[in-house]
């Protein structure tokens, strides 16, 4: 496809009509699906959606499926132990594509670099240091 400049999949279907292939899809029906004993895949739809709007979408669909649920023991700043359970579906998925987007577009020290900073960033705001210099100094730094 690169060979040719199909860089769009509307190309794609425009190319296979002009060189008589048969697809199974049209410009109305051009996301695909995959299904096998493994997994299904689908492509998400092109369409615009604010980042909390799609955050309500998320929680909702994927909160259905118990995605983003976990049952854990946590040790407190206090130093006391507390059991709880936690949902964030939408947020499962949303870190989910973040990862998977950083191993395709980082190098392997940048990618270190970064989650050791999302930890000790996340630290400073659980245990009440958030407006110290050393945040405001990672803030300019990234």
């Amino acid at each position: 496809m690169r060979e040719w400049n199909i860089t769009r999949k509307e190309y794609a279907i425009e190319y296979a009509k002009k060189h008589n292939v048969l697809v199974a899809v049209t410009n109305k029906t051009i996301y695909s699906r995959d299904w096998n004993l493994w997994h299904l895949s689908h492509e998400l739809m092109g369409r615009d959606i604010s980042p909390a709007s799609l955050l309500v979408e998320l929680n909702e669909v994927s909160g259905r499926h118990e995605i983003g649920r976990i049952d854990m023991v946590e040790n407190r700043l206090v130093g006391m132990k507390s059991r709880g359970v936690y949902e964030t579906p939408g947020g499962t998925i949303l870190f989910t594509i973040e990862r998977e987007l950083k191993s395709l577009a980082l190098d392997r020290e940048t990618i270190q670099v970064k989650d050791s900073f999302a930890l000790k960033y996340a630290k400073l705001g659980y245990v009440g240091r958030w407006f110290e210099p050393l945040r405001e100094s990672m803030d300019e730094f990234m």
